[in-house]
């Protein structure tokens, strides 16, 4: 074996062992099962392709049972890229046939081509054009799902913006396009090498270095993503408030513990407890007003207060009975007053409603409606009609 084909499978395997460890130690909240279990098919399927220079070499193809043969395992990358991306992007929905079917078919064909017949390029090289016919089954299966994938995430992005609001690379998927890109341009480049290479006039052990360098860089794109990528949704996805009954808009968005919090109920009406000082109440709304806390369209009970150094509890309690509202009114009557403020300003007339949105920490569009017409008795835009 070439040592640069040995460097290779070292490389390829320390990656795929660490994404596999990083994914398998993620925190519960980060943890999607369907997600997941797609990702170990994933780096398991990139395992086996990674693996045959090595077996190849050692002379143990021989003595590798035909459903492990597993010819033209790449195929299915484009298939599970396409389903991990649609689940990334639509928790919600549950797969239909017709997205899992084609995947479980292609790989079925796969797994019993052995049998009818020993594929050519398990010898240890690239065979000339594949089989089945690969020159023309790789780039087009490759031409389709990018297709799909690329139509999955610019859905995505619009209904980022419009429902979620969240801006940022990791909830838009900036890096999945990234990834389409090389997935896209290396699977086309391989397989023209594939089907030219006898052309190049090249040495065997450098058409094999080229095709391999070309799966290595694959293995490292598509390990690296799955290992960073956060879900962008939470595990259960927030229902549009159109949607809903009047008895469930209350748990908007990401404080459902305004429902737990009871509505503003006060401390001595649910256990009769005393006052806070007002020194400990006049700290907290400090933190949270002086520093903007609320504009994090993320922040929870839980994460406010880790950032404040006080339990759970202890928040609630304070703003429950010294602010006499719990930290869902609270919090987002803050947000409100931001985005009134931004909506009369000047200097912010060519922003659009949902950059103020955005701006004042709220992480929804329609909840900004809604709420700023609750708070204000107007909607964002006839408020916005006062500067004028």
């Amino acid at each position: 074996m070439f040592p640069d084909t040995k460097f290779a499978i070292i490389s390829g395997l320390s990656i795929l062992i660490f994404s596999t460890l990083i994914i398998l130690t993620r925190p519960a909240i980060e943890k999607r099962r369907t997600l997941d279990l797609i990702a170990y098919l994933w780096l398991l399927a990139m395992l086996r392709p990674l693996l045959q220079p090595w077996i190849v070499n050692a002379g143990l193809i021989s003595y590798v049972p035909r459903f492990l043969l597993l010819p033209a395992l790449p195929l299915v990358y484009g298939p599970l890229f396409y389903l991990y991306i649609r689940k990334l992007t639509r928790p919600d929905k549950d797969f239909r046939v017709a997205e899992w079917l084609p995947a479980l078919l292609l790989f079925l064909v796969i797994l019993f081509f052995p049998y009818f017949r020993r594929p050519p390029a398990f010898h240890g090289a690239p065979a000339q054009g594949g089989f089945l016919p690969m020159a023309l089954i790789d780039p087009g299966l490759t031409l389709i799902y990018g297709t799909l994938i690329f139509l999955l995430l610019k859905k995505h992005k619009r209904r980022v913006a419009e429902k979620l609001s969240q801006i940022n690379e990791m909830k838009s998927l900036g890096s999945a396009y990234i990834l389409l890109a090389i997935f896209v341009s290396l699977n086309l480049l391989l397989a023209i090498h594939r089907t030219t290479f006898h052309h190049w006039g090249l040495p065997p052990s450098v058409n094999q270095e080229i095709h391999g360098s070309g799966f290595l860089v694959m293995i490292i794109s598509f390990s690296l993503f799955l290992a960073r990528q956060r879900p962008v949704y939470s595990d259960s996805p927030d229902p549009d408030p159109e949607d809903v009954g009047p008895e469930q808009k209350e748990s908007d968005s990401l404080f459902f513990e305004a429902k737990e919090d009871s509505g503003g109920m006060s401390a001595n009406e649910e256990g009769g407890e005393e006052a806070p000082p007002d020194s400990e109440v006049k700290e907290i709304r400090q933190a949270i007003e002086r520093q903007r806390l609320y504009m994090d369209s993320e922040l929870t009970l839980e994460s406010l207060a880790r950032l404040l150094g006080r339990s759970r509890h202890q928040v609630s309690y304070l703003l429950n009975r010294g602010v006499n509202q719990n930290f869902y009114r609270y919090i987002n009557g803050l947000r409100v007053e931001h985005a009134s403020e931004l909506l009369l300003d000047s200097e912010y007339a060519a922003w659009p409603v949902l950059r103020i949105a955005l701006e004042s920490g709220f992480s929804s569009k329609a909840t900004f409606n809604r709420l700023f017409k609750e708070y204000k008795g107007k909607t964002p835009m006839e408020w916005r009609k006062k500067a004028s």
